[in-house]
């Protein structure tokens, strides 16, 4: 009997925090890597400099280049795409495996879902030196029945964990149609 106390308790607290992470799907957890907390930062530190983002888009056979003054909301538009990196949401609680090791005198933290076919980040890895984040990775996939993309962003990062360039290449693939690759990368400068 106290066996089976022990397992209902157990039960019902994962059926508690379950039901917790789908009543709120968007509420915070601090599991993982916190990509929003950073690009938060970044769009703070971005408003009180001069920077421009000298920016290069591939799309089928057109290449265009283009630069921008980053002032105001062109801060958020230009880092908005990073924040589908944030996996740390609550309904996201548990479906990442996370594994460190090291490359090329980095320390990487490779946050993995346990099932990519489900869920739109398949991996998020964070590159650090001593205590500063250089660099941010993920892969992402939307599939469903007429439609099939991947992508890769990348962020580079300054000492100051500031962008310093970022990219995104990815495919697309709609039912009966041929398969579109794209590229946008994006340099930031700053004036000293």
């Amino acid at each position: 009997m106290k066996y089976l106390l022990c397992i209902l308790a157990l039960l019902t607290g994962t059926a508690c925090s379950r039901a917790e992470r789908e009543a709120d799907p968007k509420a915070r957890i601090t599991e993982y890597y916190d990509v929003s907390g950073l690009l938060r930062r970044q769009m703070r530190e971005l408003a009180k400099t001069d920077a421009q983002l000298i920016k290069d888009v591939s799309y089928i056979d057109q290449d265009e280049r283009d630069t921008l003054h980053l002032v105001g909301p062109q801060i958020r538009q230009e880092l908005r795409m990073f924040t589908e990196m944030d996996i740390n949401r609550a309904v996201l609680s548990g479906r990442y495996s996370i594994s460190t090791s090291q490359e090329g005198g980095y320390e990487v933290t490779r946050y993995q879902a346990d099932e990519p076919e489900e869920l739109q980040v398949n991996y998020l890895e964070v590159y650090r030196q001593g205590d500063e984040v250089r660099r941010l990775e993920a892969l992402f996939s939307d599939r469903n029945l007429l439609y099939n993309s991947t992508r890769t962003l990348t962020m580079t990062l300054t000492e100051e964990e500031l962008p310093l360039s970022y990219s995104i290449v990815g495919i697309q693939k709609m039912i009966f149609r041929d398969s579109v690759a794209y590229s946008i990368q994006g340099q930031f400068v700053y004036d000293k």
